[in-house]
């Protein structure tokens, strides 16, 4: 890592309190940026949504992310919400578990797009699913 791109990660690592470390970024989306690193004192990598102060009501829209997700984080193709807050300098995140095989856009990137039947089997599990929880009743 370069010396700019070092410093950048240590004055986010601040804005979590100094919680959240080895910040790098992985992905860039409409709302945000994506970054890996990890819990410092419970030793475990996650990944944290920061969400750009310029989306107008962020807070409001990441608490919606945020309530959406964890109404469906018992199913295995979402990732589990460990946390949700501000950082210190005013900007909505959600803390994610970190998930093996990286993200969406490397898996593109490194095996191509998916194919028809992997697409196809994926929507038909979370169909089969409903959206309930295991237990719900039908």
């Amino acid at each position: 890592r370069g010396m700019r791109e070092e410093q950048a990660g240590e004055a986010l690592t601040r804005q979590f309190g100094d919680e959240l470390t080895e910040l790098v970024p992985i992905a860039r989306g409409g709302s945000g940026v994506v970054y890996r690193g990890r819990q410092r004192r419970l030793g475990r990598p996650v990944v944290v949504k920061i969400h750009d102060p310029i989306v107008l009501d962020c807070a409001d829209r990441a608490l919606s992310e945020a309530r959406a997700q964890a109404a469906v984080s018992w199913h295995s193709n979402v990732l589990t919400i460990l946390g949700e807050g501000v950082t210190t300098s005013g900007r909505p995140y959600l803390l994610l578990e970190d998930a093996e095989g990286g993200t969406l856009y490397e898996r593109v990137e490194n095996e191509g797009a998916c194919s028809e039947a992997e697409a196809v089997s994926v929507a038909a599990q979370l169909a089969s699913e409903k959206w309930l929880r295991p237990g719900s009743a039908e």
